[in-house]
């Protein structure tokens, strides 16, 4: 086990500890996040992917009608799509800013 300095209190910390003993500063970035972030990149990727075949089918419904349904099922999938995403977004930006925020000193 090695010890480094805090970036924040410049105090010894072990290089395996997350966050700073002494002032709370994370060290380590949180591999739960890091990955919870490449799965919403994807989401946003296969949501945005599901868009463009809703439009190529309603394009292409304008020669076959039979194709018009297709097309409001991938464009109804992208919408709620879109929406479960944000609304993971936005949990997980809580989550960061919770983490992020200094924890409060014992007086």
């Amino acid at each position: 086990m090695a010890l480094t300095r805090c970036p924040e209190c410049a105090e010894t910390v072990s290089t395996e500890a997350t966050d700073c003993p002494h002032c709370g500063f994370p060290i380590k970035e949180d591999p739960v996040l890091d990955y919870a972030e490449r799965r919403l990149r994807l989401g946003y990727s296969v949501a945005w992917t599901t868009l463009v075949v809703a439009v190529v089918l309603g394009v292409l419904a304008v020669f076959d009608y039979r194709l018009i349904g297709y097309g409001v099922v991938c464009l109804l999938c992208s919408a709620l799509a879109f929406v479960i995403l944000t609304i993971k977004k936005a949990m997980l930006d809580k989550s960061k800013t919770r983490r992020d925020e200094p924890p409060r000193r014992k007086r």
